[in-house]
């Protein structure tokens, strides 16, 4: 069941014994428990690699191009399958199968779709310095993925033609929650339990004594996603 920011707001003022909010915005202590389950929701983000966080970027290759901008303002443009629409940030990575190898295709129209070798960035550049670039390249084969110059930066190993569709998997974590009704994308419990912790934490004289330990209820709810998680994973058929 989805779980929206003012509906996990409120799930913590009852655990604080705090009245219920109509808006997010409401009061001052509404909106500092929408922080706090803000910071909680990365923490939760950054504990595993949840599939909901996964999101497919795709961009055609220009000729002779290498370097492309995984980014919203990319050029050329690139087109993201998150509803969102999000884009790699400082804190996505590469998505990966369970032999460590990235997620990136090509998936160009009417070819049998491959996946692309990965290099370090320092390897396709002492590559590049030493052995040169290959111009006009009808299959590319290699890619570097880093955030060389503060830009999330996909590098293909030699210049392309025109024309194929490179899809490359992330993990990116959601924009932080602003709206009443945004959507908690990843488990909400262990997010609820979290903030409340941290509140108890913090504040604990303001708001009394709690019955609870939110901070071990807290560790076992995350533990519970991830096993949930790890669960699922075993009916998914992995790719040859």
């Amino acid at each position: 069941m989805s779980t929206t920011f003012l509906q996990a707001v409120n799930k913590v003022m009852r655990n604080t014994r705090n009245d219920q909010v109509g808006s997010v915005s409401s009061s001052e202590f509404a909106l500092m428990v929408g922080q706090y389950i803000n910071k909680a929701k990365d923490k939760v983000e950054d504990a595993w690699s949840w599939r909901q966080n996964i999101v497919e970027l795709q961009f055609n290759t220009v000729a002779s191009q290498q370097t492309y901008f995984l980014d919203a303002v990319g050029t050329t443009p690139v087109i993201s399958t998150s509803v969102a629409g999000r884009f790699c940030t400082d804190r996505a990575y590469l998505a990966r199968d369970t032999h460590y190898n990235a997620q990136v295709f090509d998936i160009t129209s009417g070819v049998t779709p491959y996946r692309l070798k990965e290099l370090t960035r320092e390897n396709q550049v002492t590559q590049s310095r030493i052995l040169g670039t290959t111009g006009g390249i009808s299959v590319p084969v290699a890619f570097s993925y880093t955030r060389e110059g503060g830009r999330e930066t996909f590098t293909l190993a030699d210049l392309p033609v025109a024309g194929r569709t490179i899809s490359a998997r992330f993990h990116i974590p959601q924009d932080d929650l602003n709206a009443d009704s945004d959507i908690i994308v990843v488990p909400w419990r262990p997010i609820v339990t979290m903030t409340t912790a941290m509140l108890y934490a913090e504040r604990g004289e303001e708001l009394g004594p709690s019955p609870i330990n939110w901070t071990q209820y807290a560790e076992d709810e995350l533990a519970r996603a991830i096993a949930n998680e790890i669960e699922s994973d075993y009916l998914v058929m992995e790719p040859v």
